[in-house]
C-alpha cells in the first residue's frame, strides 16, 4: 500500500492564497486551498495508486467526510483513507517537528499488516526529522509544486537517492 501522508497549510495553499474556509462550528476562517496544488496531490495520488492520509492539523477541525468534501470540491479525485492520530502532549509549537513524525509513526504502528504502508511520501512544510528521506519538504510560499511532485513521484516509485534534494 502508499501513501501520501498530508499536511494542508504550506502544501495545498501557500501565502499568495486569497480563499478563505469558514469552520463554522468554532466560528472562525481559515486560509483555504489552491485548486492547481489540490489536483497536483490527486495527480500524484492517481499516478502511483496512492491513498492520502490526513496528518494537517485540519483533522481537528473538520472530519474526514467534510476534509473529502473539501477537497473533492477543488478536484481532489484520490481516496483519503484515513487520518493520523495525536501524538500524546501534543501542541502548536516547536515541538510540532517532532510530533508530525511521532503521529506518522503511531498511524503506521496502528495499521494492520494488510493496510500497512509499504512505501509513502510526506508533504508537509514542516520538516518531521522522522523521515527526511520520504518527505518532500515545501516552502510556505510558494505551497506544493512540479518540482516537489517530481520527487513525490520518485519517492513512491523506487527511484529516489536520498541525498539527491532535500526540498520541494
Amino acid at each position: 500500500m502508499k501513501v501520501v501522508f498530508l499536511d494542508f497549510d504550506g502544501v495545498l495553499n501557500s501565502d499568495k492564497t486569497t480563499e478563505k474556509i469558514y469552520v463554522g462550528k468554532y466560528g472562525f476562517r481559515v486560509t483555504g486551498f489552491d485548486t492547481d496544488k489540490v489536483q497536483l496531490v490527486s495527480k500524484l495520488c492517481e499516478e502511483t495508486d496512492a491513498d492520502a492520509v490526513i496528518s494537517s492539523t485540519w483533522r481537528d477541525h473538520f472530519s474526514l467526510a467534510e476534509i473529502r468534501e473539501l477537497l473533492s470540491a477543488r478536484g481532489f479525485t484520490g481516496r483519503v483513507v484515513g487520518r493520523t492520530p495525536k501524538g500524546d502532549g501534543y501542541k502548536m509549537s516547536s515541538d510540532n517537528k517532532h510530533m508530525r513524525g511521532v503521529e506518522i509513526q503511531m498511524y503506521i504502528d496502528q495499521c494492520t499488516s494488510r493496510y500497512r504502508p509499504g512505501t509513502f511520501v510526506v508533504l508537509d512544510d514542516i520538516e518531521t526529522q522522522f523521515y527526511p528521506d520520504r518527505q518532500v519538504l515545501t516552502r510556505e510560499r510558494e505551497g506544493f509544486t512540479q518540482k516537489g511532485y517530481d520527487k513525490a513521484l520518485k519517492i513512491l516509485t523506487g527511484q529516489w537517492e536520498e541525498n539527491a534534494s532535500d526540498s520541494n
